[in-house]
């Protein structure tokens, strides 16, 4: 895993039994993801982007949160300062999606819809004191 001087990560490398991965992040000037290119190998290429909203996202005041979603299964609760609107992988266009919200009075996503699969999930935010 590589860090830049903003404590984001821009690269990480999986190897082991499974096939061996390199991905490549790239952020936008606001610090969201707006790219991973991940590579299998030189010839096996996937570029996918993300479009985001100007409004606050989920998760833009824990800190190291990135790092939890690389363990999650949820791709589209992501660490970035704003809201993602769209994903597209240019390899596998059926996984592109779009999303749309709600938000609070305080601009937080109060619910969250995924456009294509109809799909809609609550937020709920708790101050742990």
């Amino acid at each position: 895993m590589t860090r830049n001087n903003k404590e984001q990560l821009i690269s990480i490398q999986a190897s082991g039994d499974g096939p061996h991965i390199h991905s490549i992040w790239s952020y936008s000037p606001a610090g969201n993801v707006s790219g991973i290119i991940v590579k299998g190998s030189p010839s096996d290429t996937s570029p996918i982007k993300y479009t985001h909203d100007e409004k606050n996202g989920v998760f833009k005041n824990v800190q190291h949160a990135q790092l939890l979603f690389l363990e999650m299964g949820y791709s589209f609760f992501c660490a970035d300062v704003n809201n993602r609107l769209s994903y597209s992988n240019t390899d596998k266009p059926l996984e592109n999606t779009d999303f749309s919200y709600q938000y609070n009075s305080d601009d937080y996503p109060k619910q969250i819809t995924m456009l294509q699969s109809k799909q809609t999930f609550k937020i709920t935010y708790t101050e742990l004191k």
